[in-house]
């Protein structure tokens, strides 16, 4: 089974792209646990939250692994937990530095922070400044680990077309 994960800061189209993927191969995609998370348990969180939100992702993972045989498209993984936490708060545990260096993905497909804003009440990062610190963490996070990932850029169509160039699902 291919995995492929779509990762990048908020407000900048993985669940929808990773939505469009998975109909586009006939396949699963993976919804971001946080989100559902954070609906649950209100948009208050502290830094131990995030190892509960680690574990609902690998586990939504998990399960999508076994009912998937060819494709498979994650709305996040660990690396978005990690980033968050280093940009949030400062530090990342150990559980959370663990998983983001053992879950592998064949392909990584990095969101561009070139959509406009979309107000959500989960969401954190408005400012575009903002925007791009955490842009380049995720950057700085991909690099230094050598994972090879496709930036994904421009609006609507575009993105999925960029997208579906560089997939063999």
């Amino acid at each position: 089974m291919k995995k492929v994960l779509i990762t990048g800061p908020e407000a900048t189209g993985k669940s929808k792209l990773a939505q469009q993927l998975a109909q586009h191969f006939n396949s699963e995609w993976v919804e971001e646990y946080a989100r559902t998370y954070l609906n649950e348990n209100g948009p208050e969180y502290s830094r131990s939250d995030l190892d509960r939100i680690l574990h609902g992702q690998l586990d939504l993972i998990q399960q999508a692994e076994r009912r998937q045989e060819e494709c498979l498209f994650c709305d996040t993984g660990p690396e978005v937990i990690y980033i968050w936490s280093k940009h949030k708060y400062g530090v990342v545990s150990d559980e959370i530095k663990r998983a983001s260096n053992q879950i592998l993905f064949d392909k990584v497909l990095l969101m561009n922070i070139d959509l406009p804003w979309e107000d959500d009440p989960l969401r954190e990062a408005p400012s575009l400044d903002e925007r791009k610190i955490i842009f380049n963490r995720y950057v700085s996070f991909l690099e230094e680990r050598g994972i090879d990932y496709t930036l994904i850029s421009g609006s609507g169509l575009d993105r999925f077309s960029s997208a579906l160039s560089v997939l063999r699902c």
